[in-house]
């Protein structure tokens, strides 16, 4: 898995800033991707948007944005760390590596699509 996707960066003409075991870090468009395997699962993959943002205020109100988010948007699930932080991931199982590189796109785009959706409700949210 780990070899497609780089193969995948690559077609794109993106260098990953860091790899470390299992987990690959690279910039898209001003954001930090992480991309996820694990070695004892080659069919398993996760990609990670991390600290996407973080909740000032009450975190009350923001428990129905990622619940709306969560059941909203196929792949791509958001979650809210115990400091605040929303972390959006989309994770995938791949029994056939033909076509790979769209599974990769498309789990990126669930994860931009979700940005935007934050971003807009976030700004409702503040208003509140």
């Amino acid at each position: 898995m780990l070899t497609q996707f780089k193969q995948y960066l690559g077609t794109k003409g993106i260098t990953p800033t860091k790899e470390v075991e299992e987990q690959i870090t690279f910039l898209l468009d001003g954001l930090y991707y992480l991309f996820v395997y694990e070695s004892s699962d080659q069919n398993y993959f996760r990609i990670i948007l991390p600290n996407i943002f973080k909740i000032k205020d009450d975190t009350v109100k923001y428990d129905s944005l990622i619940n709306s988010i969560n059941q909203r948007y196929k792949v791509a699930k958001a979650t809210l760390t115990k400091d605040g932080m929303v972390w959006i991931s989309a994770e995938q199982y791949v029994y056939s590596r033909e076509g790979i590189e769209y599974l990769f796109e498309r789990c990126i785009a669930a994860l931009r699509g979700v940005v935007e959706f934050i971003k807009e409700q976030q700004s409702k949210l503040s208003h509140d």
